[in-house]
């Protein structure tokens, strides 16, 4: 399709939702329960992550930063009682992401 009467495109400088996008996300927590339920973690003395998945080209940094970003913002500490572990594993399922640059 050949449009004549094609707007001509802003500069990259005046993309704005660019710019909105490099900014962190503000993430705002409303938690007001004090109790936990049977079936829910405890999340209330801190987490403890554990990066135990194979990333040797580095794919996944910006995935772990933002989980630690989000455990800060959130006011549980990152060295408490409750282990979260990422680890790869054996599972009967398998995705195929065709073209898939990571």
């Amino acid at each position: 399709m050949n449009c004549l009467n094609e707007p001509k495109q802003p500069c990259p400088e005046y993309w704005r939702f660019v710019k909105e996008l490099s900014q962190p996300c503000h993430r705002h927590f409303n938690w007001k329960r004090s109790s936990i339920n049977s079936d829910e973690a405890d999340l209330s003395r801190g987490v403890r992550i554990t990066f135990d998945f194979p990333d040797s080209e580095q794919g996944l940094e910006t995935a772990y930063e933002d989980l630690n970003s989000f455990f800060a913002d959130s006011g549980l500490g990152t060295n408490g009682e409750y282990e979260i572990i990422i680890r790869k594993i054996d599972t009967e399922y398998f995705v195929n992401v065709p073209n898939f640059v990571a």
